[in-house]
């Protein structure tokens, strides 16, 4: 590991994957889960992405959740160098969400969103809000995005435009593309109600940001979206 980073020597990529491969070999979980790492990126050394698979999977069957949430989440998308498994990817990510791996809980959430879950027979959209919101609950970005979207559609929750104006207004000021779009449509929707003028202002300000920002990270929009879901002049309509 101090030949991989460059810890007190010189860093040399052959010589850390040497030393981290006969560790690796004897059982050591954190060299797999760095020997993994380094046979997919192929950084220094060639590609190997079979090899990296079973130390990834080695070092998980070990109890280690960052290589349990990895082989998971690589499964899981098509074109995985791995070869794509749902339901092997749902086996290491359910190990992972239940050690509280944000990553893990946003993509096993996504999948039971998307009803990717073979054999499961229960509410799979309540569930992935369930994944989404915990994920969510520890600033994961992505996660927060797709929750605000349920919340605005209704979908595995009840719908609470003040709740996904909350996890999208998160979302947006890291940047998320999706939630800028969909705080620029609520705003769309919010300016038809009749508000003050000091509703209408913040609205129209909203807007503008949403559509100067699109593309950005845009600080402004939490700040804006509190003021006008704690407002008492705030419609009903919405705060349901």
């Amino acid at each position: 590991i101090m030949y991989l980073k460059g810890t007190g020597v010189k860093k040399d990529l052959q010589k850390a994957y040497r030393w981290l491969k006969a560790a690796g070999d004897n059982g050591h979980v954190r060299a797999q889960y760095n020997l993994g790492i380094l046979l997919l990126k192929g950084d220094g050394i060639e590609k190997d992405p079979k090899a990296s698979q079973h130390y990834l999977t080695e070092a998980a069957k070990q109890g280690n959740v960052e290589a349990a949430s990895m082989v998971g989440i690589i499964l899981s998308k098509q074109g995985s160098p791995f070869g794509q498994n749902i339901k092997e990817a749902v086996h290491w990510l359910q190990i992972a969400s239940n050690s509280g791996d944000s990553q893990a809980l946003a993509v096993l959430g996504h999948l039971y969103k998307i009803n990717q879950v073979l054999g499961f027979e229960g509410d799979n959209l309540k569930v992935a809000a369930s994944l989404l919101r915990q994920a969510s609950d520890q600033g994961h970005a992505e996660a927060q995005a797709s929750l605000g979207i349920m919340y605005y559609h209704g979908v595995g929750v009840t719908r609470d435009i003040k709740e996904s104006l909350k996890w999208l207004a998160n979302a947006a000021e890291l940047g998320i593309g999706d939630a800028i779009f969909m705080m620029g449509i609520l705003t769309e929707e919010l300016k038809g109600d009749n508000y003050q003028k000091r509703q209408q202002g913040l609205l129209s300000q909203l807007l503008q940001f949403v559509k100067q920002h699109k593309d950005y990270y845009i600080p402004e929009a939490p700040k804006l979206i509190d003021q006008l879901i704690y407002s008492p002049a705030m419609s009903t309509q919405w705060l349901r």
